[in-house]
């Protein structure tokens, strides 16, 4: 009787109720192993679907002066390579407008973003030929008061100063333009067009003003930016993405005696 009623057993309520919650738990882990199939099977055809194309941000001087000569050079070696490029004076976000890399000027910005600090760019005061011949050349700062200056509607941000008598050129800048004569351009581009026509004088970035053939007044002030090489951590995912970083790293740092544009009462004492 006793052998009879382990046969028929207590144990069976236990061994059901096991192999149910074994059976629930096999449904749930397999629910979720599809779910996690999906979301790779989609995040492989979002990185095929942009596999060829790669988008870029950078300042309009940067693109032209610098970004634009560089992708060619790589499009030589490899015609398979795409690439979309967004000029922009503003601190695009990677997120909201699906870009690769940003190569920003001025502070990082966005915490969803990597990267590094890879050079600074120096700013100097610029103005054409006919302007500089149509009245007396600043021989300080305080000078500028009585120029005509080209302004920005946005603020520089996160400028480092170089040189003691540089360390506040761009609130006396600034200054300057409430004081006097002054139009505002919001994009580099527009003030550096303002400055090529005769209009006054701008504060630029060195390369590029001096790329554009304009003429720099005070040489011997300057304030500096640093420049960051920014991505999406996606990026990383991707053949060209990681190609293209490694070239923009090398690239940047063979570039940065042009791009720091010393004072040249610095690169004189030194």
């Amino acid at each position: 009787m006793g052998h009879e009623r382990r046969d028929l057993g207590l144990g069976e309520p236990g061994c059901a109720t096991r192999t149910h919650e074994g059976e629930s738990l096999r449904r749930s882990a397999a629910t979720m192993l599809r779910a996690f199939e999906a979301f790779q099977e989609d995040v492989r055809q979002q990185i095929a679907l942009r596999s060829s194309v790669v988008r870029i941000s950078a300042s309009e001087g940067m693109t032209k002066h610098w970004l634009l000569p560089r992708l060619k050079r790589l499009r030589d070696m490899d015609d398979q390579l795409q690439f979309e490029v967004h000029t922009t004076a503003s601190q695009r976000s990677l997120a909201s407008g699906d870009l690769d890399f940003v190569i920003r000027i001025g502070e990082p910005g966005d915490c969803e973003l990597v990267g590094k600090r890879v050079g600074q760019v120096a700013f100097g005061i610029y103005a054409s030929e006919a302007y500089l011949k149509s009245r007396p050349v600043p021989q300080s700062v305080d000078d500028l008061r009585d120029h005509c200056l080209i302004g920005a509607t946005l603020d520089i941000p996160g400028s480092r100063r170089e040189t003691e008598a540089g360390q506040d050129l761009v609130s006396r800048f600034l200054a300057a333009e409430a004081a006097g004569c002054c139009i505002k351009i919001s994009h580099v581009a527009g003030q550096t067009a303002a400055a090529s026509v005769g209009m006054g004088l701008a504060l630029l970035a060195v390369p590029f003003a001096e790329a554009e053939g304009l003429s720099r007044v005070l040489p011997n002030v300057c304030a500096t930016l640093d420049i960051w090489l920014l991505r999406r951590r996606e990026s990383d995912l991707r053949r060209q993405t990681r190609r293209l970083q490694q070239f923009l790293e090398r690239e940047l740092r063979a570039s940065k005696e042009w791009l720091s544009g010393r004072c040249k009462g610095d690169a004189a004492s030194g």
